[in-house]
């Protein structure tokens, strides 16, 4: 998607803004896509108005950065959100079983990369995290 692109699933879903340049990691655009969908997944059930993913090459590797406009995530939680079965705010009216960030997690270790929740608000004063996926020397990247 180009620079500054919006997608719009529905009419009724929250904008999703994509910056940054085109990036790659070594992962199968597939096992990406399993990563990144909890985290627009629940960026889209938090979010009032927006949702930002900025993607960022890094030292041998590639960053994504999903922020939202929500809530945004409890300090005292913080990392917990990654276990199975944690929610932010279970009685906060939202759907969800707590196994889409613990995945998302899952895979991107398997991967060789990482994910994290930062503890203050990202750019648009919600939630932010951040997948990191290597880049293999020599290995055939795929686009994200």
């Amino acid at each position: 998607m180009p620079e500054g692109a919006r997608s719009e699933a529905a009419p009724d879903a929250v904008p999703v803004t994509v910056v940054g340049h085109a990036v790659a990691a070594d992962v199968p655009a597939a096992l990406f896509e399993r990563i990144l969908s909890p985290l627009l997944d629940n960026a889209g059930r938090y979010a009032r108005r927006e949702i930002l993913v900025e993607c960022v090459s890094a030292p041998g590797g590639t960053q994504v950065h999903v922020s939202d406009d929500g809530p945004g995530v409890p300090a005292p939680l913080g990392a917990g959100v990654f276990e199975a079965g944690r929610r932010a705010d279970p009685s906060d009216g939202h759907g969800g079983a707590g196994l889409g960030l613990a995945l998302a997690r899952r895979l991107t270790r398997n991967a060789g990369g990482g994910i994290t929740v930062s503890e203050a608000p990202g750019p648009l004063g919600g939630a932010h995290f951040v997948i990191t996926l290597p880049r293999a020397p020599g290995a055939a990247a795929h686009s994200v």
